[in-house]
């Protein structure tokens, strides 16, 4: 049985999807002997989401092996549930990048506006798929554009 706040993660990724314009979207999909918490289609290519925490370490590099998958989200459990928490982090980080108006390093954000890791990647999975940033992922590093 999945936990409220798996099943509230894979909601947010089902929207993050169609945001995305993804089609067919399923959820708990199977692929090479693995679960996908949720996928969508888009241009012929699998964008692949998983949702809280993984269930083998390296699960998004096996994943990215995967040659029909394009995209690949990890949605974390955070702190904060409520959603005016998670407003309010994602207009946050969505400001102080605009204001930036340089090329960072995500993890390097994260330590500048003393927001962990995983909640910054999140949301910025998110304000990509909305079309507000552009992240270069460079496979050990994820880069924001402005």
């Amino acid at each position: 049985m999945q936990s409220k706040s798996h099943l509230e993660l894979k909601s947010q990724a089902i929207q993050l999807l169609k945001k995305m314009g993804a089609v067919n979207i399923q959820e708990e999909f199977r692929i090479n002997n693995m679960v996908i918490d949720v996928v969508g289609f888009k241009n012929n290519k699998i964008i692949a989401v998983e949702c809280g925490r993984l269930s083998t370490d390296n699960k998004i590099e096996k994943l990215k092996l995967i040659k029909d998958i394009g995209k690949i989200i990890h949605l974390p459990y955070l702190s904060c549930t409520k959603n005016k928490n998670n407003y309010d982090y994602k207009n946050k980080i969505l400001k102080n990048i605009l204001r930036l108006k340089n090329i960072i390093s995500i993890i390097n954000f994260s330590k500048l506006m003393k927001i962990s890791y995983p909640t910054v990647l999140k949301y910025c999975d998110i304000l990509e798929a909305e079309g507000k940033i552009k992240i270069k992922d460079f496979g050990n590093i994820r880069l924001i554009l402005i």
